[in-house]
């Protein structure tokens, strides 16, 4: 042959090979369980303390357990196994991520190695044409990632589920006035202990997690309970007016955490694990005073509106292990008080 012939295929593997390292200097990480309405922002700054952050990507819609999720996009990541452990336990809005290798690592698209001329890029031909626009079957790549569908031409369109019209002309629109107040306990126990003259009274109410409703006379009095923190502060992180205040929603959630090895029982670790789902405000705590070790308990805030079912990986000394975490009922109700963890009596 001749030497020309040999420098042409010397020159076709060097390609080849600059090819597959572009394919994969980009390392795509899963990302679940971050609050609604968390900002791309807020996922990129806590991880891009563990490399090169290049594309925070929302699926759009939940996982099939119900949870946010997102794809990451690192740039030239050495060892992919070590940095997903390096990311276990990195939080977001005080809520406890996981983070994991995806499944489907997105490649760049192959470039022709013949010469194409405009009209070739424009209109591709043949069975196996590749397009080099991001769009597959009608589809984007970040659409095919969410799961969404194209419409076919004969595909029938669903009509939209109707909208429920309430009235806004309430009783309870009326009570949260200004002669009504919104406050915020330190803890459950807080709550369970309140002076009688709070608790008691019939115009007090229990809106859901921390969250109490007082309602006076008229806007005068409530307005001097507010504003004499000696009369509250033991008790409160913070009081408001009803009708200053923008009502979040937020409920109270008991978690089971269960198959935790007992080795690895410890009331940090079980806030570590129950804070994925939410701010902890019932501890599994005084666990050696504890006689039923079969699983641990947690009550935690959360702004979930489902039910939280789900197993999720921890991991301990480089070990991996599957656990559990139900959400159970928990009739926990400041009029009728019980204790978190209930003894039958023999």
């Amino acid at each position: 042959m001749k030497s020309g012939e040999w420098t042409e295929v010397r020159r076709r593997k060097k390609v080849q090979v600059q090819r597959r390292v572009e394919n994969n200097d980009l390392s795509n990480y899963f990302v679940t369980g971050f609050p609604n309405g968390t900002r791309k922002e807020e996922l990129r700054i806590p991880l891009s303390k563990f490399g090169l952050v290049v594309d925070v990507y929302f699926g759009g819609r939940k996982d099939y357990q119900g949870n946010n999720f997102a794809f990451v996009r690192y740039k030239d990541v050495v060892d992919m196994k070590a940095l997903e452990e390096k990311l276990q336990g990195i939080k977001c809005r005080d809520v406890t991520l996981s983070v994991n290798i995806s499944k489907h690592q997105r490649k760049a698209p192959q470039k022709p190695t013949h010469a194409t001329t405009n009209s070739d890029r424009r209109h591709p031909t043949g069975p196996a044409a590749t397009r080099y626009d991001g769009i597959r079957d009608n589809r984007s790549y970040a659409q095919a990632t969410a799961g969404h569908t194209v419409k076919q031409p004969n595909q029938q369109i669903r009509p939209a589920t109707p909208l429920v019209i309430l009235n806004t002309h309430t009783h309870m629109n009326n009570w949260l006035s200004k002669s009504t107040l919104i406050a915020e306990a330190h803890s459950f126990d807080h709550i369970g202990n309140l002076p009688a003259s709070i608790l008691m009274s019939d115009d007090t109410k229990y809106l859901r997690g921390l969250r109490m409703a007082m309602h006076y006379g008229n806007s005068v009095a409530a307005q001097e309970f507010l504003d004499d923190e000696t009369r509250w502060r033991e008790w409160f992180k913070w009081v408001e007016r009803a009708d200053k205040h923008e009502v979040r929603y937020e409920r109270t959630a008991w978690l089971k955490i269960l198959g935790l090895p007992l080795k690895l029982w410890d009331e940090v670790n079980f806030n570590l694990i129950a804070e994925r789902f939410g701010r902890v405000v019932s501890p599994f705590d005084c666990i050696r005073n504890r006689r039923d070790y079969s699983m641990g308990k947690v009550g935690v805030l959360t702004s979930e509106k489902r039910w939280i079912n789900q197993q999720i990986t921890i991991i301990a000394a480089g070990v991996n292990y599957q656990i559990g975490v139900v959400e159970y009922t928990n009739n926990w109700s400041p009029f009728k008080p019980a204790p978190f963890d209930q003894v039958e009596e023999e």
